[in-house]
């Protein structure tokens, strides 16, 4: 009969099943105490039935027209970092009209998302600001494909395993390198398992000190600049045309109207996805780490990008992208790019010791 219930709720509300699970805000998080769960909605505010103890009350959900039925994921039911994940601040489903600046990893991050100015359908891009302590941590982007809700379930689902896997750095003694690649595959396990035909890039740093390392799948990029706009490092889309510019076949200017600039080759819920891992660089002062959905990428040129984020303030820099990339979403110029798309993007500088904290609002004083 137990089978019979969950699969009838799966129908009905989105399904996690494998870890004891408590709700705490607006997010479920595993407790110690029995074997299995039935999850449900893990934003949505939906109450978890477990399979070995007590039962709660499910509200009705409005999900099964906003998400198809989802297969089980599974979780070890074992004990979990509580603290690190309660610290987790998750963008899911944004409309921002300005971006949020918290400090985080010894440093200020800048955060905004919002959805495509032309479509009424929910903003497909998730993002995390993942704490490890003071001067460490995880930062990510994810850009869901599969239109609607299906998209917008992958990146959430990805954003939130990799939370998981990360949480387990300082129980288990392991590398934070270890654990972002176990998040990383561990993810796209779940959106394969989905069986909908989901998929969402994945543009993940590492922050350790002023040590940095990229991870990506898909075509969200990851670029570093200095003060004087000197690229430190940009990722390679894994696309078509991001091979091309890569290989010199097409100028960056060029790609930006090719036609098949939407076409993408790797992403998280694919068989054979691949992750690309970047060489550790360590970042000066007054350095910007930039990580985006395309929605950035498509609508302004790399230099404009670089000479708006290298000066002035992350927040007024983040403004001022936001806001031009909004004006080319919406303009009519047809020799300027422009491609209406969700819109997500972190900008990160390290900022000297014993200022972090005037830098912005502690990350760990808010809750997913």
């Amino acid at each position: 009969m137990l089978a019979v219930a969950a699969k009838i709720l799966c129908h009905l509300c989105d399904i996690v099943l494998g870890v004891t699970a408590k709700s705490v805000e607006n997010g479920w998080y595993p407790v110690l105490g029995s074997d299995v769960v039935v999850a449900v909605g893990e934003s949505y505010g939906c109450i978890g039935i477990t399979v070995r103890g007590a039962q709660s009350p499910c509200p009705k959900s409005d999900l099964l027209d906003r998400v198809p039925c989802t297969r089980y994921f599974h979780l070890p039911s074992r004990e979990r970092n509580m603290e690190e994940l309660r610290d987790a601040k998750l963008y899911f489903d944004r409309s921002m009209e300005r971006p949020e600046v918290p400090s985080f990893a010894g440093g200020q991050v800048a955060v905004f998302s919002a959805r495509s100015p032309l479509k009424p359908s929910a903003n497909e891009d998730a993002a995390g600001l993942i704490p490890l302590g003071e001067r460490d941590g995880v930062l990510v982007v994810a850009d869901g494909m599969g239109g609607g809700a299906v998209g917008e379930h992958a990146s959430r689902l990805a954003v939130r395993t990799l939370k998981m896997s990360v949480a387990d750095v300082d129980r288990e003694d392991m590398p934070l390198r270890s654990a972002v690649l176990n998040g990383i595959e561990a993810a796209n396990r779940a959106v394969a398992e989905l069986g909908v035909g989901a998929a969402t890039t994945l543009a993940v740093v590492e922050i350790q000190g002023r040590m940095v390392r990229t991870y990506h799948v898909g075509d969200s990029m990851i670029l570093a600049v200095g003060q004087r706009g000197k690229v430190r490092f940009q990722t390679v889309c894994h696309s078509p045309v991001g091979y091309a510019v890569e290989a010199g076949v097409l100028d960056e200017k060029e790609a930006l109207h090719h036609e098949d600039r939407h076409l993408v080759s790797n992403m998280i819920g694919l068989p054979d996805m691949r992750i690309e891992v970047g060489s550790p660089i360590q970042l000066s002062l007054r350095d910007t780490l930039l990580l985006a959905s395309d929605g950035l990428f498509d609508n302004l040129h790399v230099e404009e990008i670089l000479q708006t984020i290298r000066k002035g303030s992350l927040e007024s820099a983040v403004e001022k992208l936001a806001r031009s990339a909004w004006e080319r979403m919406t303009g009519s110029d047809g020799n300027l790019p422009s491609k209406s798309d969700d819109l997500t993007f972190l900008a990160y500088r390290p900022t000297r010791p014993g200022r972090v904290a005037q830098a912005g609002n502690s990350i760990a004083s808010q809750t997913v």
